[in-house]
């Protein structure tokens, strides 16, 4: 019979030794799909919303306050999203790959890191804040007005 245990110690890429005795001796299994399987479950690429609530206590009163208004909105607003945005710039999200220790090590773990490295004050997370709700907003109206225009046009 083949176990996982018998899988994981598998060399990348190799198929499943016939010597196994497996129900299925066409099935060909492979190690780098097994470990993806289990690796990249739970893997967020971009700053998740569920990681917020747990950096209130990280840095002092403002922040704490910072994310308790952003906690108090729904997920898709502007006031979240910025903080998300924020989150996305400071992490460096955007260079994060799927195969990455900081990937594999999950979003919780990267953002407690960064914020624990990080050498500004409170108020530089609220300027960064600002200008992350600032772009936000931005958007937002940049799209209002798209869809302003092409309706009036349609």
């Amino acid at each position: 019979m083949l176990y996982c245990k018998d899988i994981v110690t598998l060399s990348a890429n190799q198929p499943v030794s016939p010597s196994h005795d497996i129900r299925y001796p066409k099935l060909t299994l492979y190690y780098v799909t097994l470990i993806e399987a289990i690796m990249y479950t739970d893997n967020e690429i971009l700053f998740p919303h569920h990681v917020i609530p747990i950096l209130k206590n990280m840095r002092g009163p403002k922040w704490g306050e910072l994310v308790e208004r952003v906690l108090s909105q729904p997920e898709c607003a502007e006031e979240s999203l910025a903080f998300m945005l924020m989150m996305i710039r400071l992490n460096g999200c955007m260079a994060c790959e799927t195969d990455s220790y900081r990937a594999m090590r999950g979003c919780m773990a990267c953002t407690t890191q960064t914020l624990r490295r990080f050498k500004g004050s409170d108020e530089d997370l609220l300027a960064m804040y600002a200008k992350a709700l600032e772009d936000v907003q931005y958007f937002a109206v940049g799209n209002r007005l798209i869809d302003r225009i092409e309706k009036q046009s349609g």
